[in-house]
């Protein structure tokens, strides 16, 4: 309908369009992740560890399982559509960034080093998995493929698009690993036409299978930091990653 594109600045959007391309970014409302992660680096000011913040993201993530799975139709079925399963995902997946960020921010307050920083300063949620007991305690970085494809698939909801149905172009290549690990809702087989993408995405063991996920990685997590502390300046660090990681481990608790 808009042909090559130059149509867009008519009609009831030219003065909106107009407006956006002489608009500029501003110190105040460009670069908010960047700032917050400077004033980590900064780390003015006192520091008391606590994780009553890590508490409500995994009770709030718990509620909306719950209500995903008061949602099951019908009754004793595996795997079905609901519509809290997203928002369950996200929630999860933020509990662990949290649990993850409480960890990198008490390193840099006991012992800042050129590799904490510059993990602060990427903020990748898989490199700060990976890399954050090793950098803090030694040995090797750790790793899960489930936490990748988690992190696909919480990009996948916060990221939102609509994905056209009908070309496998437009369907993610990770997608094929959550399909082999049987947690999407699919269609009866003789249903030639099965749903899209997007639908799937509401799948309720989706949702399950991510807090699980959650679960199983933070107490890998927090099992190789406890395993490998040798400094003793490292204790209460590791005490509270232990205490976060079951913290995390009752995600799944009222889940059937």
């Amino acid at each position: 309908m808009w042909g090559n594109g130059l149509e867009r600045r008519e009609g009831p959007f030219k003065s909106y369009n107009a407006h956006m391309a002489k608009k500029k970014p501003t110190a105040k409302n460009a670069g908010i992740a960047k700032q917050r992660r400077n004033q980590l680096l900064r780390g003015q000011g006192n520091y008391t560890h606590g994780n009553d913040f890590l508490t409500g993201w995994v009770r709030s993530a718990g509620l909306l399982l719950a209500a995903a799975a008061s949602e099951r139709r019908p009754p004793g079925c595996k795997n079905f559509l609901s519509f809290y399963g997203p928002s369950a995902i996200v929630a999860a997946t933020t509990a662990f960034e949290v649990f993850l960020n409480e960890t990198l921010h008490e390193g840099l307050f006991i012992n800042r080093t050129n590799e904490l920083e510059e993990l602060a300063t990427r903020d990748s949620f898989i490199q700060k998995f990976r890399r954050l007991p090793a950098l803090l305690t030694g040995g090797d970085p750790i790793s899960s493929d489930d936490v990748e494809l988690l992190h696909h698939v919480r990009n996948e909801i916060v990221h939102y698009y609509p994905r056209y149905i009908g070309t496998d172009s437009e369907v993610p290549e990770w997608l094929e690993s959550l399909v082999q690990k049987d947690v999407l809702f699919t269609l009866k087989p003789k249903v030639t036409r099965d749903i899209g993408w997007t639908q799937k995405l509401r799948s309720y063991g989706l949702a399950t299978w991510s807090g699980r996920t959650v679960v199983t990685a933070a107490l890998q997590f927090a099992d190789v930091i406890v395993t490998r502390v040798k400094d003793r300046s490292l204790g209460m660090l590791a005490f509270n990653v232990q205490n976060n990681a079951a913290s995390l481990s009752t995600l799944m608790h009222s889940i059937p």
